[in-house]
């Protein structure tokens, strides 16, 4: 049975598996933890109390740091990513079974769809999102579903 804190000594009885939390605020209170006499012996002074804080501080400021500096490296990529300029060539293309519609593709970094027309020409459509390009593939007749939801729906350009 483990005694409660006592006035003036300030000690306390602690479990071996006492989490590191619980000894660093010990520690801040000056005590000194030991083990009943049911547990097998233990018995931590302030002092090796302040190298286990210390160690594990080390370790979550040793973490974190890690962390930042993995944050760091990914926000570094995604903005070179950004700055990229956007190249519509990128864009695969798959061939689909339309009597108007050749081949498209979708980019849904940018949301960018890229539609190649029977006669060649090619177009690309901006802010185009994915749900609309997947109701595009699905849709029982393609060259409908591309006249009526997107041919004036969104921003386009004419590309070679």
């Amino acid at each position: 049975m483990q005694q409660p804190l006592i006035g003036r000594n300030r000690r306390i009885n602690v479990r071996i598996a006492a989490c590191l939390p619980v000894l660093c605020i010990f520690l801040l209170s000056g005590c000194a933890v030991t083990a009943g006499p049911d547990e097998e012996g233990l018995r931590l002074e302030q002092g090796a109390l302040a190298g286990m804080a210390a160690d594990a501080a080390g370790a979550v400021a040793g973490a974190e740091a890690e962390a930042a500096v993995h944050a760091a490296a990914n926000a570094a990529v995604e903005a070179a990513e950004a700055a990229k300029p956007f190249d519509h060539h990128d864009i695969a293309m798959q061939s689909v079974k339309s009597s108007n519609l050749a081949k498209v593709g979708y980019d849904a970094k940018h949301a960018v769809l890229k539609v190649q027309f029977t006669s060649g020409a090619r177009y690309i459509y901006y802010d185009v999102p994915e749900s609309v390009y997947r109701n595009l593939l699905n849709a029982e007749s393609l060259g409908s579903y591309f006249y009526y939801n997107i041919r004036t729906s969104y921003r386009y350009e004419k590309v070679s």
